[in-house]
């Protein structure tokens, strides 16, 4: 079975998953920790569409009540940006790391392949496609609570992007 056939496989079992039983913020957590992870060992060379599934989930249709799978794709892009965009986490977390050079090229390769093949773009839109979803729906504390980590996304995001593009 190829990568991108697992991928597929496990965005199935998420859907299945979530729907009935991810109502635990810690589990959510951890997931998407476990899933950025993931990301950061298998994106570009072993799974270069990783993100995409992701990223369809991102914004629910219409009518949808259930927003556990846009809130842990929020929280996955948080983590993702946590682990390649941000200096200050990095740094800290690598101070007595033997491997920091190492780590440092890893997401360097990272945010060039992200930039490259346009991922970074369908982040930075599906998180304004959900925050604009949400807004108008904050009153509502599920869909505020995507709404916020949305943002949060975003600006980790946005501000890798306008770094790159010299804003």
């Amino acid at each position: 079975m190829r990568a991108d056939s697992r991928v597929s496989v496990f965005i199935v079992f998420l859907r299945v998953f979530l729907v009935t039983n991810l109502t635990s913020t810690v589990l959510r957590n951890k997931l998407s920790l476990t899933l950025a992870q993931l990301f950061t060992s298998t994106y570009p060379n072993i799974i270069p569409t990783f993100l995409h599934p992701f990223l369809n989930l991102l914004v629910p249709q219409d009518g949808a009540t259930n927003l556990h799978l846009p809130l842990l794709v929020a929280h996955l892009l948080v983590e993702i940006a946590q682990e390649i965009h941000d200096a200050t986490t990095r740094e800290f977390s690598r101070r007595s790391l033997v491997w920091a050079k190492q780590l440092n090229e890893r997401d360097g390769r990272i945010r060039d392949a992200i930039r490259a093949s346009g991922d970074e773009r369908l982040a930075v839109e599906g998180l304004l496609a959900l925050a604009s979803k949400g807004l108008p729906q904050s009153g509502n504390s599920k869909w505020l609570e995507v709404t916020e980590f949305a943002i949060r996304a975003l600006a980790a995001w946005a501000r890798e992007l306008c770094a790159a593009q010299h804003c």
